[in-house]
């Protein structure tokens, strides 16, 4: 397994790591990403155009990730535009190589987890 700490390319074989803190505000994020790439074509190609539908799936996919849950990229509505917001605020912690075609996966960690990692790594 390859890690790399600095920013990567979307691949289907990539697992981000992200950190979100407590106070982030999905909304503020999502306008700013507005007319981006990744959502415009989630919007039109999985949300029908529906903007408020849209937005839900994104607040809905960020609320997985603060309570702990992975977001699979084949599995996940409005997972390229849920990663764009996350990568453009800097909440990525680290990317990692999985070699899975998959569509790639986000995986919340805290500090908790971080420490527990960084002991195993002492071993």
């Amino acid at each position: 397994m390859k890690i790399k700490l600095d920013f990567v390319t979307n691949s289907s074989s990539t697992a981000y790591v992200v950190m979100i803190p407590k106070n982030f505000d999905v909304v503020e994020s999502f306008s700013k990403i507005q007319n981006g790439y990744h959502y415009e074509e989630d919007l039109g190609e999985e949300f029908n155009d529906n903007e408020a539908a849209f937005l839900e799936a994104i607040i809905s996919n960020i609320e997985k990730l603060t309570n702990g849950e992975d977001l699979w990229g084949d599995d996940t509505p409005g997972f390229s535009t849920t990663q764009e917001i996350l990568l453009k605020e800097k909440f990525d912690v680290a990317s990692v190589d999985i070699s899975s075609d998959s569509g790639g996966i986000l995986t919340p960690v805290n500090r908790k987890r971080i420490e527990e990692l960084q002991n195993e790594n002492k071993t």
